[in-house]
């Protein structure tokens, strides 16, 4: 015998309602809806009863039309009907009653269960389309103030119900009907199923543990070797750091220093193609990189992950488009192994279609899953927001209709010849921070990536500064919990220029800090939001900066949030910011940089771009120095300049009653 339960659930107040399960039955919980007063509990109740007493599906042992299916056709051998009533839970008031409708049908042995699931729900909204007769009876089901009715007698399965609730008036079939339509939906039902087994093996029961004995046998192990401080300084960084290129022309820079667990961070970028070359090559571009590491030509997927875990590394390969990002873990003693390992994926993929096919699954996936999501629309509006670019360059902002498109429409063959064409190392950059032996690493690259260029040359794609619409807009995403505001504007600025320093610490003032502007009022003060920051992406070949915020709330919240928004800016231009809190900040966002200077990874990027930009760490030493100098006047004059209320961008995304 096999249980099946299915259910149509009514969410109230996040309760979850869950189906019972009866055994040799298949259960369908068919309403759960939330009643406050007495007199919407009685009303309720003949309502939604009427819809199960006579005729259509049964309480009582009468249920002439799914016994005629089901039995008939030999689906099942007993149908069950219920119906219950739940007051709210003592001293919640304010928490509505639940009123449940349940079917259940009970099973022959050898019957597929999704089969009788399935007459069952087509039952049931069949009879939420087709309605209720004028004259069928919807009348008293309890004519007390409390009373008991045995819903089920038949096959040895017996249920009782107790009911209690006061009389309810007779109810015209439309009314009846108009509750059926409204809850015997598709997207309000629950399909749980019980398979019992003829001989069930049981997993053992555990044992008690005499905590007390095992403590005397325990043995800590030993305690890490102390890690010797390193001076993370600018000045220090660029003594200890080896900078040479490969004679393909791969530039290197490394950082051995001490650390925790010997491990070794590595960064890597090499760019691929050019601005013509890469024209409808953007998701070919993704799906190469993601599928490097499924197989080369001496390993497969799973020998390849067997070897990381082997040599204790961390791989992850991901692609923008025209520019290939590499970020490798490893250890001292197998850093070498590693790179190697690297090597063969990066110079030797297979590229086997069944992954191409996993990898298209999983990135439709995705993009149809961001459709409704607040924080992505809000994202891509705003990229898309004067974009110039048009479909197919590796620059333009896509549509999710877009990224479909590119995505179902890529082959094997794509992914191979971009790959042949536009991989090698000739003008890519290699950072590794931590313990390990810098000879054994330069001989290791030298061997492993000396000889690897690419066919085709590869050049920087340049994104200049273009104009984007002020504005607001409002999009609806029914159903979602939360909602997303997102705020953005442009700047012909980069991190070479003078003014950067006095724009980064007014940025960290009003929203990237911790003791932000806008947190302190949006989430703190006023606990409008769950979140809320502002932070600016600088360009730093291009002069194109972009300024951006956002916030994620409940959508009731969405008025005060945007006012808060806006008035907070406002106020900081109006009235700029004090002495003491720039001085505040600026200690504050200097610690930030000397933190993020003593992290391996934060390090390994950072030297990694800063071999493409011919930079070193005295460009950071010079930043940190400007923005010690700082002024409260400077940052406000900064502030003011640059950011423009009536420039700004303001695109919203929840579940909104108003538009």
């Amino acid at each position: 015998m096999q249980i099946l339960s299915a259910s149509w659930v009514v969410p109230v107040a996040a309760m979850l309602c869950l189906p019972a399960l009866w055994y040799g039955s298949l259960s369908m919980l068919l309403g759960v809806i939330p009643l406050t007063t007495p007199e919407e509990r009685r009303r309720a109740w003949a309502r939604v009863t009427g819809l199960v007493r006579r005729r259509q599906i049964g309480v009582g042992g009468e249920a002439p039309r799914r016994a005629a299916v089901l039995g008939d056709e030999q689906h099942a051998a007993a149908v069950l009907a219920r119906a219950e009533l739940r007051a709210p839970e003592h001293g919640e008031r304010r928490s509505p009653g639940l009123l449940l409708l349940e079917l259940g049908t009970s099973l022959p042995a050898g019957r597929e269960e999704q089969a009788v699931a399935g007459v069952e729900r087509e039952l049931v909204e069949e009879h939420a389309v087709a309605g209720v007769g004028a004259g069928d009876d919807h009348g008293r089901l309890a004519p007390g103030a409390a009373g008991r009715a045995r819903l089920v007698d038949q096959g040895g399965v017996a249920l009782a119900v107790v009911v209690r609730v006061h009389a309810a008036p007779p109810l015209a079939g439309d009314e009846v009907q108009r509750v059926a339509q409204a809850r015997f939906v598709p997207a309000n039902r629950t399909t749980a199923t019980y398979v019992p087994t003829d001989r069930p093996q049981r997993a053992p029961a555990p044992e008690r543990v005499d905590v007390a004995q095992q403590m005397n046998t325990f043995k800590p192990q030993a305690a890490a070797a102390a890690v010797p401080a390193f001076d993370t300084t600018p000045s220090q960084l660029d003594a200890k750091t080896q900078r040479f290129v490969l004679p393909n022309g791969m530039k290197v820079a490394l950082l051995p220093k001490p650390t925790r667990g010997r491990t070794v961070k590595v960064a890597m970028q090499f760019r691929v193609g050019d601005e013509r070359s890469l024209v409808g090559q953007r998701e070919v571009s993704e799906f190469v990189a993601a599928m490097l590491d499924k197989g080369t030509t001496t390993l497969s997927r799973l020998q390849i992950q067997d070897r990381l875990d082997t040599l204790q590394a961390e791989l992850s390969i991901g692609s923008s488009g025209d520019q290939v990002d590499v970020s490798l873990l490893a250890r001292r003693d197998t850093v070498a192994d590693a790179i190697a390992l690297l090597a063969s994926v990066l110079r030797e993929p297979v590229f086997p279609e069944s992954a191409l096919d996993e990898l298209k699954r999983q990135t439709i996936a995705a993009v149809q899953a961001q459709r409704d999501d607040p924080e992505a629309i809000v994202e891509n509006v705003l990229a898309r927001r004067g974009d110039p670019y048009p479909p197919g360059d590796v620059r333009h902002a896509r549509t999710f209709d877009e990224m479909l498109d590119e995505a179902r429409a890529t082959t094997v063959d794509q992914v191979k010849a971009f790959h042949a064409r536009f991989y090698g190392g000739g003008q890519a950059r290699f950072a590794a921070v931590g313990d390990f032996d810098p000879a054994a690493v330069q001989r290791a690259l030298t061997q492993q990536f000396g000889d690897w260029v690419a066919p085709s040359t590869a050049s920087r794609v340049e994104r200049p500064l273009f104009a984007v619409a002020p504005g607001r807009e409002v999009i609806a995403t029914p159903d979602k919990q939360n909602a997303m505001l997102g705020v953005q504007m442009r700047w012909s600025i980069s991190d070479n220029d003078a003014v950067y320093p006095a724009l980064a610490l007014a940025n960290y003032i009003l929203g990237s800090g911790g003791d932000s502007r806008f947190w302190k009022r949006i989430r703190e003060r006023e606990g409008l939001s769950y979140g809320v920051w502002t932070t600016v992406n600088w360009g730093d070949v291009d002069v194109h900066s972009v300024w951006s915020g956002g916030a994620i709330f409940a959508p009731a919240n969405r008025d005060k949030v945007e006012t808060a928004f806006r008035e907070e800016l406002a106020k900081a231009l109006r009235d700029g910011f004090s002495e003491a809190e720039v001085q505040n900040a600026k200690q504050s966002l200097l610690n930030f940089r000397r933190l993020s200077r003593a992290q391996d990874e934060r390090l390994a990027q950072s030297l990694v771009r800063a071999l493409e930009l011919n930079r070193t760490f005295e460009f950071a030493d010079r930043v940190d120095k400007a923005i010690a100098r700082l002024s409260a006047s400077q940052v406000n004059n900064a502030l003011r300049v640059h950011l423009k209320p009536d420039a700004l961008a303001f695109v919203l995304a929840g579940d909104f009653k108003q538009p």
